[in-house]
């Protein structure tokens, strides 16, 4: 199994107290710099942008930045972590969860995903790649195990990404699916 710390990261200064941590692939390395607010403005907020799909992000930095991003789901700003996967979202995923961002955070709040939610940490697995073909993207998956907050038991989730052949994001990863492995089966019939 790999663990989320092999990749790179670049860290994009938030204040004095938080800072994302955005994974990317050791193969794309390289920084942005980013103007730090000076003592003079410290009351005025920082603006800062959440991550958003680019063609940097391999199928496991994508899983890494949502899982990452879900780890400390309320930093910097109340459902942080939920906005971060429904950026990487694809629109069929979207749809399948209600089609807008506050219908995914009501979705979000079903006990199987929030074991997900500020969870103690996770690890992952490559299972498959499927090359893409004249109608679709190339597919990925990946295993990723969970350690929900307190007492629970890990869960396992199978994450299928699509690289998008289509703008806004052509050449991107996406999430189509995130299935948990105990109702997987059922999807399937």
């Amino acid at each position: 199994m790999q663990t989320a710390g092999f990749l790179c990261a670049i860290t994009l200064l938030l204040g004095s107290t938080s800072a994302w941590i955005l994974p990317v692939p050791k193969e794309s390395f390289s920084f942005r710099k980013q103007a730090l607010p000076s003592s003079s403005s410290s009351s005025q907020p920082l603006s800062f942008k959440l991550p958003v799909p680019e063609t940097i992000y391999s199928p496991d930095a994508v899983v890494a930045l949502c899982m990452n991003a879900l780890e400390r789901n309320s930093d910097p700003l109340p459902n942080a972590g939920l906005e971060v996967c429904w950026n990487f979202s694809s629109e069929m995923c979207r749809q399948a969860l209600g089609g807008s961002f506050a219908k995914f955070v009501e979705y979000a709040g079903n006990p199987t995903f929030q074991s997900m939610v500020n969870h103690q940490g996770w690890v992952s697995e490559r299972i498959s790649e499927v090359a893409g073909g004249p109608t679709r993207g190339a597919m990925f998956t990946i295993m990723v195990t969970v350690s929900p907050k307190g007492d629970a038991e890990e869960r396992h989730f199978l994450w299928t990404l699509q690289q998008q052949r289509r703008p806004p994001n052509s050449g991107c990863w996406l999430v189509y699916e995130c299935l948990f492995t105990k109702n997987a089966f059922e999807q399937t019939l």
